[in-house]
């Protein structure tokens, strides 16, 4: 009996063995496939835009009326002789008129020219460095009229020499 007890011993061992084999590589594979959801979500995400893609419409629901503002020519910073010529529009927040942001002129252009003279040719030869300076000027004209006036920032002439 004891002969036959040691082949059922040795096959009573053989199979928990085998079971603990697995059990790591089917904890890993899970593992793997966990990381490899949240790759694939996280890039799909930023393809998509994610939560910037609520944003972005819940600013243009936001804009109100639009204002052509005159032209603008400033040199650029750098002292190499280079210039700006740039022609915008700003969005104004839902409520405001065009007649109670014309009063604000002075101050709109104060900033805008202050922030362009600051540049250099450089900042401004990309699309990031322009949209950069788009969301500069907002917030240095929202700064100047004291409130969350400028929603949105328009290039109708963009030129630099």
């Amino acid at each position: 009996m004891s002969e036959k007890g040691k082949p059922d011993q040795s096959t009573a061992e053989a199979e928990p063995k085998k079971k603990k084999s697995k059990l790591p590589i089917v904890i890993g594979f899970v593992v793997l496939l966990l990381l490899s959801g949240l790759i694939v979500g996280k890039v799909m995400l930023g393809r998509h835009g994610g939560k910037n893609k609520g944003d972005k419409a819940r600013v243009e629901e936001e804009v109100g009326a639009k204002i052509a503002l005159d032209e603008f020519l400033v040199n650029l910073s750098g002292g190499e002789g280079h210039y700006l010529k740039i022609t915008l529009a700003i969005g104004v927040a839902k409520g405001l008129t065009e007649e109670k942001i014309k009063e604000d002129n002075a101050p709109i252009r104060d900033a805008i020219i202050s922030t362009l003279c600051s540049k250099k040719l450089e900042q401004l030869a990309t699309d990031t460095g322009k949209d950069k300076l788009k969301e500069e000027l907002k917030a240095r004209i929202n700064k100047e009229l004291g409130g969350e006036k400028i929603v949105k920032v328009y290039y109708t002439e963009f030129a630099t020499q």
